[in-house]
């Protein structure tokens, strides 16, 4: 065979396993379609249910200050008990967590860190909160243990938790890269760094330790509790009333995949539309950014012909593209 048939050839098998890879695409795309018709159809069968953060559609922002105003109760005796409570949880996870609540300060938003738990000589514990996966911005971790150790805080006094929503993302490794020198904080911070996710473990906490322990007193904070347990496992489809449309749902995807008795089949099946589904899910999580930045330059520059003599800045408030614009005259 000739170099040229040679390259022909390696062509044509080239546009083979291109035209195969985009049908599966162009079938997986149909697949998730007809699973939204699906879903909305068995949505739409359930009964009444409201939830004031279902309405509300709750950023990142907001989840950090629910959890932030949580961990930050006080009971009668001036002890914080449900912090107190994810500390030990904290502790059970992984035993090099171990510090003592006293007196803390908890802030949320400040210095960009999502949630802040902090004594001073004693601990920093870092929560950053991820439940809609937004993407990592660089050095993002790096530069929140470097603020802590600004404020007087020793590294091996300072705590990391990375919150997810159901633990599937990690955390980039650039983000553990320190914008300032070459220094990688991954490995120095292996053993006070933890994964948590809100459905593996905020909801069950919630539920198992925080408020079986509510004071009959308490009935603003258990009706808080109440609530917020009942959008999560909406979030997560656990709630008792979603059992039905669950069973529907799961049986459509079985038939759509041709899922049958072998077992090692059906879970690599399964596998590889995981894989497929979280590229899809980066691939949208990059484009609602690049769409949010272009929008961000829109507003920029229509504020610009519309008040030249002004200096404008338009700015999101969270990594999240659910985040609110921040517009402000600079002067």
């Amino acid at each position: 065979m000739s170099a040229l048939q040679e390259i022909q050839s390696d062509l044509s098998f080239s546009n083979k396993v291109i035209s195969k890879s985009i049908k599966i695409e162009e079938g997986f795309f149909c697949l998730l379609n007809n699973f939204s018709k699906k879903y909305k159809e068995q949505k739409d069968k359930l009964p009444y249910h409201i939830n004031l953060l279902d309405l509300l559609h709750a950023d990142e922002n907001a989840h950090s200050r629910i959890l932030g105003k949580l961990l930050n109760q006080k009971s009668p005796n001036k002890k914080f008990e449900i912090l107190e409570s994810f500390a030990n949880y904290l502790l059970k996870k992984r035993n090099n967590f171990n510090f003592k609540v006293t007196n803390p300060m908890i802030t949320v938003g400040k210095q960009r860190i999502d949630l802040l738990v902090k004594e001073p000589d004693k601990y920093a514990l870092i929560i950053e909160n991820k439940i809609h996966n937004a993407r990592d911005q660089g050095n993002q971790l790096a530069r929140y243990i470097e603020e802590c150790y600004s404020l007087g805080f020793k590294y091996p006094k300072i705590y990391v938790v990375y919150l997810t929503n159901d633990g599937t993302k990690k955390p980039d490794n650039n983000s553990w890269e320190s914008p300032n020198e070459e220094k990688l904080y991954k490995e120095g911070f292996k053993d006070r760094f933890l994964e948590l996710s809100y459905r593996n473990d905020i909801l069950p906490w919630i539920k198992e330790s925080v408020i079986p322990n509510c004071r009959v007193k308490d009935s603003f904070l258990y009706s808080a509790l109440e609530q917020y347990v009942d959008y999560l496992e909406g979030r997560f489809n656990l709630r008792l009333i979603d059992k039905e449309m669950n069973k529907e749902l799961q049986k459509f995807i079985r038939k759509e995949l041709g899922l049958n008795n072998n077992h090692n089949e059906n879970l690599s099946i399964l596998s590889e539309k995981r894989e497929t589904l979280k590229n899809v899910f980066n691939q949208i999580t990059k484009i609602e950014t690049e769409e949010l930045e272009e929008l961000i330059n829109e507003l920029k520059e229509r504020l610009g012909k519309d008040y030249p003599n002004r200096n404008w800045d338009c700015k999101r408030q969270s990594d999240d593209y659910r985040g609110l614009l921040k517009i402000h005259f600079k002067g």
